[in-house]
């Protein structure tokens, strides 16, 4: 029977690199271990939603700058009118 073998990815390495690390020059215990990889990847999860929610927020402060550039001009333009009468 052929034996099946897993191949990783980039961040299941990393990850057992940083549990290698923990364990061998740090001594951390298995559950130390476990836990820190778990508030890694909390930390990791809630800088991606932060990097999305600047984003969001970045693009209503364009939306919301375009919309004040147009409100200036038609006010702009409504007073020149009223000057011309």
């Amino acid at each position: 029977m052929a034996r099946v073998t897993h191949a990783y990815t980039e961040d299941e390495l990393r990850l057992q690199r940083c549990a290698r690390r923990l364990r061998d020059e740090l001594g951390v215990n298995a559950a130390g271990v476990e836990v820190i990889v778990h508030m890694r990847r909390q930390l990791l999860e809630m800088l991606s939603q932060l990097a999305e929610l600047e984003a969001q927020l970045s693009q209503q402060r364009l939306r919301r700058g375009a919309r004040l550039a147009r409100y200036r001009e038609l006010y702009i333009d409504a007073l020149y009118d009223e000057l011309g009468e």
